[in-house]
């Protein structure tokens, strides 16, 4: 749901509660009473959408980091010309970093955790790489 929805539909509810009062003749205090209700709604759905919009801000600056410290650690293997013939698939979540595919031998998949582990920011590293048969 879009954040300002809830807001959108506050303002309509209090625009058909002042209609409704007009119709019915309703006193004033009962109408002041109304729109204070109709206002403390429309707060309230306004200070959801705010959370909401901040909570989707933080997952959106998270997800950019992670995508940010793959391509670094991904940056920092193709560097390495020991490594040239790997494949190699980067993945990263807060910091934890997950290495997989196929090096050429079982020195290839150590050199390649140590250039992780040597990127900033990187937490932990997880080898998942296997190493190519040679048939």
């Amino acid at each position: 749901m879009h954040p300002l929805k809830p807001f959108s539909w506050s303002i309509a509810i209090a625009l058909l509660a002042l209609s409704a009062c007009s119709d019915n003749n309703d006193t004033a205090e009962k109408v002041g009473q109304k729109i204070d209700k109709a206002a403390d709604s429309a707060k309230e759905k306004l200070a959801e959408s705010s959370d909401a919009i901040r909570q989707e801000t933080r997952t959106a600056k998270a997800a950019f980091n992670d995508v940010a410290l793959a391509s670094k650690v991904k940056a920092e293997i193709s560097k390495d010309s020991m490594l040239k013939k790997s494949d190699i698939s980067v993945d990263s979540q807060n910091g934890a970093v997950v290495l997989s595919g196929v090096v050429e031998k079982p020195e290839d998949a150590i050199r390649a955790v140590q250039i992780a582990r040597a990127v900033d920011d990187v937490r932990s590293v997880e080898n998942k790489l296997s190493v190519r048969s040679n048939s």
